[in-house]
């Protein structure tokens, strides 16, 4: 079953991010069965980097502190195949603070290094990262990334303001 953490907020939900509620839940259901909720931790609410895509309704966290099997890293690949990637871990270079544009192959447009490590899987024109793996703040953050997604179709993306 889908929640949401009694502080998430769905302002600004746009289509790509009612999405990623949709197939994100899916999978943890189909993954985890019926024994752990997916519950949404982060939507347009609390305090991102700016130029987040949280603020725009694109992007949202779950919760990863319940899961145990299947492991976390195979739910999240999971997660990247659902939305059309190859689920493959790639790699963020360990010194990436900030990295934009995103280089070619890269899994986020703005990936912002959590205190633990961060893994990406491939996933189209979704980002799929587990942040902070193992830490007190782990989640899964998964965003739709408007640049890949317009330069895909040949066009530039410009973000709501």
């Amino acid at each position: 079953m889908l929640k949401l953490r009694p502080n998430v907020s769905l302002f600004n939900l746009q289509p790509q991010g009612h999405l990623i509620l949709q197939v994100v839940s899916a999978v943890f259901l189909e993954e985890l069965g019926r024994s752990i909720d997916c519950e949404v931790t982060s939507g347009s609410d609390g305090s991102h980097m700016p130029g987040s895509y949280h603020a725009q309704g694109l992007a949202f966290d779950f919760s990863l502190r319940p899961v145990i099997e299947p492991p976390k890293t195979r739910l999240a690949a999971a997660v990247a195949r659902a939305f059309g990637g190859s689920g493959a871990e790639v790699l963020i270079p360990a010194a990436a603070v900030v990295v934009d544009p995103t280089p070619p192959g890269h899994p986020a447009g703005s990936v912002t290094r959590q205190p633990g490590p961060t893994r990406a899987y491939a996933a189209g024109d979704f980002d799929v990262l587990i942040e902070d793996l193992g830490g007190p703040n782990e989640h899964l953050h998964v965003e739709w990334d408007g640049k890949r997604a317009a330069a895909r179709a040949g066009k530039v993306w410009e973000p709501k303001a």
